[in-house]
């Protein structure tokens, strides 16, 4: 059975990420994992100076299975307050040592799992729940991650927005993503952000019109490439999404892909941080 998982630390964040991953459960007849690393918490008590013992260990994987429990018991009645065509969900439930980046490697191999979905804390970002990286996440997925903003609470998607870098392999994730529209009835919107240049530069200008070329390609002519110029390549994104009422951004992650230039570049982790839209992010070996 398809499955998709639910990352949770037991935050208010995690509880809102996960009721937005159950309507996409629901939607799309997928069941749920929910998964608990106590390894960052335990990390973290030790570097206090409580010292790793076997009661530490034990004390906080308690606290994990009840917590799983209470969460999975929440889920369950929301999956049972709302209509889903008959079919029952089903809610796993994995209480682990394992990081996060280890365990969502070992869950996502399985062409099982569909879907990682994920709150972030916005006052710690690019971190999710107690310290987590998200490049560690990043790099062990094997399927695309759902990073789910604290402020955003129904997810209603009439306008997403793919953000570029001009790849071979964006192009097949576009055209997953334009079936995806067909099916559930929303535009897609593919940008590219081009920096200011006083020199031209006709090798990118060729790359882009490829590109050009090969996206109207998809769909019949029904996508074009918006070409966006900027020197800051968020504040651009953002103003295409003010004006065009975007719901959700779709990006790829890759070393030195535009997915890679939002977290690693210093100025747009600020504003990211105060980004009110959920991030849908492809691995590059999807």
């Amino acid at each position: 059975m398809k499955k998709l998982i639910i990352l949770t630390d037991f935050s208010k964040t995690a509880s809102n990420a996960a009721n937005i991953a159950l309507e996409i459960a629901i939607r799309l007849h997928l069941d749920v994992q929910l998964v608990n690393s106590y390894l960052i918490p335990f990390a973290i008590l030790a570097a206090e100076g409580e010292g790793r013992t076997s009661f530490d260990v034990s004390l906080i994987a308690l606290a994990s299975e009840n917590g799983l429990k209470k969460e999975a018991k929440r889920i369950r009645r929301v999956i049972d307050s709302r209509p889903t065509g008959g079919r029952r969900t089903v809610v796993e439930t994995i209480s682990t040592l394992e990081s996060v980046h280890e365990v969502i490697t070992r869950l996502t191999k399985s062409k099982e799992v569909k879907l990682v979905v994920a709150g972030v804390h916005e006052s710690r970002f690019p971190f999710i729940f107690s310290g987590m990286d998200v490049h560690q996440l990043l790099e062990g997925l094997n399927c695309p991650l759902l990073i789910v903003p604290k402020t955003f609470r129904h997810l209603t998607v009439n306008n997403l927005m793919f953000a570029s870098n001009i790849g071979r392999g964006d192009l097949e994730i576009i055209n997953k993503l334009y079936s995806c529209s067909r099916s559930h009835n929303f535009h897609l919107h593919v940008c590219h952000v081009s920096k200011p240049v006083f020199v031209a530069d006709f090798n990118e200008e060729d790359r882009v019109r490829q590109f050009g070329h090969d996206l109207s390609k998809i769909g019949g002519g029904g996508i074009c490439l918006n070409e966006l110029e900027g020197a800051n390549l968020v504040k651009s994104l953002n103003r295409f999404i003010a004006a065009t009422d975007i719901d959700m951004i779709a990006i790829v992650y890759h070393p030195h892909s535009l997915g890679w230039k939002f977290f690693h570049e210093n100025h747009a982790s600020k504003l990211i941080k105060n980004q009110r839209l959920p991030m849908l992010i492809f691995p590059a070996n999807l």
